[in-house]
């Protein structure tokens, strides 16, 4: 890889790292606008879920939900640091995964990879 070519692919993902951190602080802060932004309109966040009944169901919150969740406002009792790490990316998308401090959830976010 070339100087330059690592320092694009730098670029790339420091993006990435970008629109995985404006969407978690969107959320903390409780700012819907900032969260329409940084939201493909589609998304779509997906997670397997047990049921009470012992199943497994998939559980979907489209875009619109979580822009309506910024809007309650500021989620103090989640503050505190958060890391974001890159699992995958590509050209086009990429797979990251957010750790909160308050919790071990882990989550794994498809975002639009920024062309540059």
């Amino acid at each position: 890889m070339t100087e330059r070519e690592a320092s694009h692919e730098e670029a790339r993902r420091e993006g990435i790292r970008a629109a995985a951190a404006d969407y978690m602080q969107s959320w903390l802060d409780g700012d819907p606008d900032r969260m329409r932004r940084c939201l493909h309109p589609d998304l779509a966040k997906r997670r397997v879920r047990d049921t009470a009944s012992g199943d497994l169901a998939l559980w979907e919150v489209p875009a619109g939900d979580l822009i309506d969740d910024a809007m309650g406002g500021p989620k103090l009792q989640y503050a505190g640091d958060f890391e974001i790490t890159i699992l995958d990316a590509d050209d086009e998308v990429a797979s990251v995964r957010i750790l909160r401090s308050h919790s071990m959830n882990t989550c794994t976010w498809r975002i639009l990879a920024t062309a540059g």
